[in-house]
C-alpha cells in the first residue's frame, strides 16, 4: 500500500521549476506521472513520487532551497474542496482544525496537527507510518506551506 497525496503539490514543483528552464517533461521523466495528469483538476500521486520529484527538481535546478519557493506558491485550494471548506470557515483556528481533520483522514502516512498550550498554537505533521516518511525537503514544503496557506486565510499574503 502506498499512500497518496494531492498531485497539486507536483503541477506546483512543474510550475516552478521552469523559473530555471527546466520542462515538465524534463522534470517527470521517468517518475511515472504524465504532463496529462497535470491537467486533471484533482488528482493524486503516490507518497514515494513527491520525494523522488522534489529531491530530482532540487538536482536539475541546483537549489537548495526550492522547496522554500515551492512553499510560498501554496494555497489553502491546492487541497481541493477540503481546501475549499477551509477557506470560508470564520476564522483561522476554525480552517486549520477542518485542514488537520479531512488532510488527515485522507491520507494514512501524513497529518497535519493543530496543538494548543498555553498562549502558544502548534502545527505539525505527524508521519504515522515508518515505512513513509517525508524527506526533509518535502517536510519544509508542506510546513512552510502550511504558512502561506495561514497567510492567505487572514489576508496577510501580501505583508
Amino acid at each position: 500500500m502506498n499512500p497518496e497525496l494531492p498531485g497539486t503539490y507536483i503541477n506546483l514543483l512543474v510550475d516552478i521549476v521552469k523559473r530555471w528552464n527546466i520542462s515538465g517533461d524534463q522534470l517527470l521523466d521517468g517518475s511515472g506521472v504524465t504532463l496529462e495528469q497535470l491537467t486533471k483538476p484533482y488528482w493524486y500521486v503516490e507518497f514515494h513520487t513527491l520525494n523522488k520529484l522534489l529531491e530530482h527538481a532540487i538536482e536539475l535546478t541546483h537549489e537548495p532551497a526550492l522547496a522554500g519557493y515551492l512553499a510560498l506558491e501554496m494555497k489553502a485550494s491546492c487541497y481541493g474542496s477540503v481546501g475549499i471548506a477551509a477557506m470560508v470557515c470564520a476564522n483561522l483556528e476554525e480552517a486549520l482544525k477542518t485542514l488537520e481533520q479531512f488532510i488527515g483522514s485522507r491520507c494514512d502516512a501524513f497529518k497535519p496537527e493543530l496543538k494548543q498550550e498555553q498562549d502558544y498554537i502548534y502545527w505539525s505533521i505527524r508521519q504515522p507510518l515508518k515505512a513513509f516518511r517525508l524527506s526533509p525537503n518535502a517536510t519544509i514544503f508542506l510546513l512552510l506551506g502550511f504558512v502561506q496557506i495561514a497567510k492567505h486565510l487572514t489576508g496577510l499574503s501580501s505583508l
